[in-house]
């Protein structure tokens, strides 16, 4: 159950999230995963076109993040956290049904979702439309918060 001032701070997040998404101004970083999923769920963008993707992005000075992004069904690339990076830096590992992982998601899971699935949590499985594959240069089960680890390239 959600108390009145965490719906207050949702809605305030979702209108901050769709504002930057409509004029095109870049999101906070670090909550890359938080920008993406309720851009999906919330209609901000059209979820009958863009889905909720994780995987590894190269980001500045070259270092490998697990990080959250939008993918169209041509599969074009939209970064609504990151601005200005080439979508050859991005290497997707599980394109979600960002409505199917809302009703998993409920057991008590929460973004990045890949982090479940590597620790066997099956359920969620029923939300990936595509499964890419692992980046080599990247330990996807060393990282229990994954979503702040980089690795040097080698």
């Amino acid at each position: 159950m959600l108390y009145e001032t965490e719906v207050e701070d949702l809605v305030k997040r979702l209108k901050s999230i769709e504002y930057a998404v409509k004029h095109n101004i870049p999101l906070q970083n670090g909550k890359c995963f938080n920008n993406c999923f309720y851009a999906g769920f919330f209609d901000i963008v059209n979820p009958m076109t863009w889905r909720y993707t994780e995987g590894v992005a190269i980001g500045h000075k070259g270092l490998l993040y697990y990080h959250a992004w939008l993918t169209s069904l041509q599969g074009k690339i939209w970064d609504i956290t990151w601005r200005g990076c080439p979508s050859e830096n991005y290497f997707p590992r599980y394109i979600f049904d960002v409505n199917k992982l809302y009703e998993l998601a409920h057991d008590g899971c929460s973004r990045p979702f890949t982090r479940y699935i590597y620790r066997g949590y099956t359920n969620l499985k029923d939300a990936i439309i595509e499964e890419g594959v692992e980046h080599p240069d990247f330990d996807y089960r060393q990282s229990p918060t994954m979503g702040q680890t980089l690795i040097q390239q080698s």
